[in-house]
């Protein structure tokens, strides 16, 4: 149920992107044809990224780099909140898993 919730948080905020995109870029365009092929476009990859399991690396230095430790961490976060809501949830568990796989992504 968890994977689940965490499958629909990450689709929905690509498919929210995916429409700021249209709207800030296409919402005016008269060619109706494209217009209904990057929404329906759209849909599927909103349903098919967060299936997909991007390693992404860059130096520790660089505005990338601290852009994706705040992306790794804001995911973290929300995997946090939404593990405490099973029955079974253990705090050590999560905060330990956290930091490790934080730091590991980090690195690599």
């Amino acid at each position: 149920m968890t994977s689940f919730l965490i499958y629909l948080f990450e689709s929905g905020l690509c498919l929210s992107l995916f429409y700021t995109g249209y709207i800030l870029l296409f919402r005016k365009e008269t060619y109706f044809t494209f217009n209904r092929i990057y929404l329906v476009a759209s849909m599927v990859l909103a349903l098919l990224l967060p299936l997909s399991n991007v390693q992404l690396s860059f130096n520790s230095g660089e505005r990338m780099g601290e852009a994706l430790v705040a992306v790794v961490e804001f995911r973290n976060y929300y995997e946090e909140l939404i593990l405490m809501m099973e029955p079974d949830f253990n705090v050590g568990n999560v905060i330990q898993n956290t930091v490790d796989e934080t730091s590991h992504q980090v690195l690599t």
